[in-house]
């Protein structure tokens, strides 16, 4: 007889602060405060704020959107893409990365 599981993996879901995840919205705020520093290097004090504020609430718009069609997006939103890195490491299943050298090369 199979024992029932106490987690139902059907309807888990990631921890979201405000709908989207805590590291997404940390991005989104990041990327306001950005923008409020380009207004006010340009001279523009009146335009920083709103400007600021538009650009938190548009990528959370964008970003709440996405997570709701899938729930782990914020989760491949924050991988690094292949092209990105130089060589391509192996991972131990740990998190540790191997100490060995692919491409046959030492």
């Amino acid at each position: 007889m199979k024992a029932e599981s106490t987690i139902f993996t059907g309807i888990q879901r990631p921890f979201t602060m405000f709908g989207i995840p805590a590291l997404m919205l940390g991005f989104c705020a990041a990327m306001a405060a950005v923008t409020f520093g380009g207004f006010v290097a340009a001279g523009l004090m009146a335009w920083s704020i709103p400007a600021a504020v538009l650009a938190l609430l548009s990528m959370w718009t964008v970003f709440y959107r996405q997570q709701r069609n899938d729930h782990h997006f914020g989760n491949a939103f924050f991988i690094v893409p292949r092209f990105w890195k130089k060589h391509q490491t192996r991972t131990l299943i740990a998190g540790h990365p191997s100490t060995t050298k692919q491409g046959g090369k030492s």
